[in-house]
């Protein structure tokens, strides 16, 4: 399975040098390295960029084989509504 290169995640989600500028803590020269694939960024660039789109690694990357993940943030969101419903359930 191949993943996704990074000017492909970039696109796919739409975000901007200025955005990829302050994610990454990186000078635009160096965004554009990895645009071109001249040098690929390193790994805690690619979990950054997934933590600010609130997304799986292997999602972002494009490892999922027609598996939909969901974030730490949705996990979250969905545990407390399924605490509430059962909360009211037992009432």
């Amino acid at each position: 399975m191949d993943r996704r290169s990074f000017k492909e995640i970039v696109k796919e989600y739409h975000l901007s040098y200025k955005t990829l500028m302050e994610i990454l803590n990186k000078s635009k020269p160096t965004i554009q390295t990895y645009m071109s694939g001249r040098t690929d960024p390193d790994v805690n660039s690619y979990i950054a960029i997934a933590q600010y789109l609130h997304i799986g690694l292997d999602e972002m990357l494009g490892l999922t084989k027609g598996q939909k993940l969901i974030s730490m943030k949705q996990y979250n969101e969905l545990k407390i509504a399924h605490d509430i419903l059962a909360d009211l359930l037992k009432r």
